[in-house]
């Protein structure tokens, strides 16, 4: 059964379809609405979480990069205290990009790192500056698509995440991350 984006989980029309679509054709004896509803803050908690812990370990790892290349341990303290602070999320991933043009050999081991960089900063970005929260909803059997009530230029742009968008987001952030520690150990052994 699918429903669009106007279909809340909280009208009776929806209650009555999913306790039939998801509960009765799956041998549930009883339906426990709160326990469903608790479900389903629990998957959207813990897409968020995930996404912004490793947001934030991606913009981390980059800055390790950043400092690993340009300083030497003498002044690793210093660049971390005064210059680093200053790199917002953009500038980091400019200089990424102009340092893995340095090391071209290993560079071409991530073609796609910037550009999967920026795509889970995408989502990040509509999970941290969405409005009034979020609202999720069952879709069909085990399927939970959640949407992000993100405002830009005045306009309502809501980002629809279901199973599929929200693992291939969590799948991506964590690839991002094993490349930049790999990208990172290569800049730190040829650095020294």
């Amino acid at each position: 059964m699918n429903y669009s984006n106007d279909d809340l989980i909280n009208t009776d029309a929806i209650e009555d379809e999913i306790i039939e679509d998801y509960f009765m054709d799956n041998d549930f004896p009883t339906f426990d609405f709160s326990k469903f509803h608790q479900d389903l803050d629990r998957i959207t908690q813990n897409f968020i979480t995930t996404i912004l812990t490793r947001s934030i370990s991606i913009e981390d790892k980059m800055g390790d990069i950043i400092l690993h290349h340009f300083c030497k341990k003498d002044k690793v303290n210093e660049f971390q205290g005064i210059i680093l602070p200053r790199l917002g999320f953009s500038s980091k991933v400019q200089i990424l990009k102009q340092i893995m043009t340095q090391y071209q050999e290993t560079s071409e081991d991530y073609p796609t790192l910037i550009k999967d960089i920026r795509d889970v900063y995408r989502i990040r970005n509509a999970i941290a500056h969405r409005k009034m929260g979020w609202t999720a909803r069952s879709t069909q059997a085990h399927e939970t698509t959640i949407t992000l009530n993100l405002f830009k230029d005045g306009e309502n742009k809501p980002v629809l995440l279901d199973n599929e968008n929200r693992e291939k987001y969590e799948i991506l952030s964590q690839q991002c991350l094993d490349d930049l520690q790999k990208f990172q150990n290569y800049v730190m052994k040829n650095n020294n």
